[in-house]
C-alpha cells in the first residue's frame, strides 16, 4: 500500500516508475533486468535492515535515496545517501528526485511556461 502511494507520488511529479520490488531478491533481479535512472530504496526492505541492496547500487554508481521511518542509515558508508523520512510530502520527494536525476516532466513543463527550454523528458524511478 505504501509502495503504491509512493508510485502515485512519483508519477504525479512527472517521472515514470520502471518497477517496484518488495523483497531484496526482487530488487536485485529488477536492478539487472530493468532500465532506470534512480532508485527509491526502503531501508527496511524484506522486513530487515539489509545493506546489500544499497551496496549493490553504490558499487554500480546508480543514484538512490533511502525511504525510511528510521532516523539513521544502516551503515556509515551510506551516510551521504539522501534520506526521505516517512511520511514525506510530494515536495520533499520531488526535491530528492530532482537532486538525483533532474526535474520530472511536470517541473519541466512549469519551467517551459516561463522560458524557452527544449521539450520535457521523463525520468524513471523505481
Amino acid at each position: 500500500m505504501i509502495a503504491q502511494l509512493i508510485e502515485e507520488m512519483v508519477t504525479g511529479l512527472g517521472y515514470s516508475v520502471a518497477g517496484v520490488a518488495r523483497t531484496v531478491a526482487e530488487a536485485l533481479k529488477e536492478y539487472s533486468e530493468l532500465k532506470f535512472d534512480v532508485v527509491l530504496l526502503d531501508i527496511n526492505l524484506d522486513g530487515n535492515r539489509n545493506p546489500e541492496t544499497a551496496n549493490y547500487l553504490l558499487e554500480r554508481g546508480i543514484p538512490f535515496a533511502f525511504v525510511t521511518g528510521y532516523d539513521t542509515v544502516i551503515d556509515p558508508h551510506h551516510a551521504h545517501v539522501p534520506l526521505l523520512h516517512k511520511p514525506f510530502t510530494d515536495e520533499e520527494l520531488g526535491a530528492v528526485l530532482a537532486e538525483l536525476v533532474g526535474p520530472g516532466e511536470v517541473q519541466d513543463m512549469m519551467a517551459d511556461a516561463t522560458d524557452s527550454k527544449s521539450p520535457p523528458t521523463s525520468q524513471q524511478a523505481s
